[in-house]
């Protein structure tokens, strides 16, 4: 029985050790390597961040691209270059799931190169030439000494901040760590700074911190607030802030502060209504309306807001704006009257350009185009009583 058996299984070991080795001849790796390594791009990117080198990508889609492809990689010139990064040619199944945008729908044969942590620096479609080439990993290491010299840089702030946190002063670390995620939190120790600040953020010292100086932080960034509406003219936000403080903390200095700044907002109101009004008593009624327009856009919102509205209001409905309105109206429309007059008299069409003119001397006489109207009118007959040139003797 086992004589039998061993006649059998001899054989199929024998044909599974022939099959392995054609295989690998002919592919260049282990059969059903594909369910043994299901990400080998990632595993490709993890060494990269281990080492901090670049990546770069030589992907193929068909058997006459990877051999291109082996040729360039290891041409003696370019080898400088490609030591100093991971270097793979790859069949574009590898890489796809890590680069879906630019694999999954049109796989093309193509140099992708990525930084350490595997984000793209540059996609080259083709295969390009050596030059090409070269320059492209040129510009991927200048980017990348750059990198490198920032993460240094993180690398050491980072410790600072931790030695800070190290020996114990949370609320100091705080700041610092703060600080440094506002410059470095893309960089490999942003991740470790913020788990820093979480954990310095749940320290009993930082705690009782916080418990102790909520109400006065609170009362203190309201007034900082007020601050900053009254400087950047936000009056809506002045009033409520205002009205909050003085209610929650009522006769504390800064209720008083921010009183100073509500009765500060109230005067810049008073004085730009009266600016605005005394456009209106001169009879500026344009210039006024601009000027309540104006100061109602700050106000917005405020108690200033209604009242300056109904202000406009009744300039709109003033007999003597609604004339002012009428004859602005008048001069305009004899103006593009006049430019066409103009028009036709510049190129000797006399008897139209005299239509025009008296038009505006008729329906518009209190415009100021008249005066002009009546003296293109004299030039006019002047040119036609003038005689007429004789024709030059030979």
């Amino acid at each position: 029985m086992r004589s039998k058996l061993l006649l059998i299984l001899v054989p199929v070991i024998l044909l599974l050790f022939l099959f392995t080795g054609i295989y690998v001849i002919f592919c260049g790796r282990l059969p059903f390597s594909d369910f043994v390594s299901k990400n080998p791009a990632g595993e490709l990117i993890e060494e990269a961040k281990t080492k901090n080198m670049p990546l770069a990508f030589f992907v193929y889609t068909s058997s006459k691209d990877k051999k291109a492809w082996n040729e360039i990689v290891n041409d003696t010139q370019l080898k400088d270059q490609l030591n100093r990064f991971i270097t793979k040619v790859v069949p574009v199944k590898y890489i796809k799931n890590q680069f879906p945008e630019y694999y999954s729908k049109n796989p093309s044969t193509s140099l992708m190169i990525c930084d350490h942590k595997g984000k793209k620096i540059s996609y080259n479609k083709g295969i390009s030439d050596k030059e090409s080439i070269s320059v492209a990993l040129s510009n991927a290491l200048d980017y990348h000494k750059k990198l490198m010299i920032e993460l240094a840089c993180a690398k050491k702030e980072f410790f600072k901040v931790k030695s800070i946190y190290d020996s114990k002063k949370y609320i100091l670390a705080m700041e610092q760590i703060r600080n440094y995620l506002y410059i470095y939190k893309n960089t490999d120790y942003g991740q470790e700074a913020r788990e820093l600040l979480n954990s310095a953020s749940q320290t009993p010292q930082v705690l009782d911190y916080i418990k102790q100086n909520r109400d006065m932080t609170n009362l203190k960034a309201l007034v900082y607030q007020a601050k900053e509406c009254f400087e950047y003219k936000r009056y809506y936000a002045l009033e409520r802030i205002v009205a909050a403080i003085q209610q929650t903390n009522p006769g504390t200095d800064e209720a008083k502060e921010v009183q100073k700044l509500k009765e500060e907002m109230e005067k810049i109101g008073r004085e730009k209504y009266k600016e605005a009004n005394d456009l209106y008593n001169k009879k500026y009624f344009m210039e006024a309306i601009e000027a309540f327009e104006s100061l109602r856009t700050r106000f917005k919102g405020t108690h200033w807001d209604l009242f300056i509205s109904g202000r406009i209001q009744q300039i709109q409905n003033d007999p003597e704006y609604k004339h002012y309105m009428d004859d602005l109206q008048s001069n305009k429309e004899a103006k593009n009257i006049i430019k066409r007059a103009d028009e036709a008299f510049n190129t000797k069409n006399f008897a139209m350009a005299e239509q025009y003119y008296f038009s505006v001397i008729k329906f518009y006489a209190k415009s100021p185009y008249v005066d002009r109207a009546k003296q293109r009118i004299n030039d006019i007959n002047r040119l036609r009583n003038q005689p007429a040139e004789e024709p030059a003797n030979n």
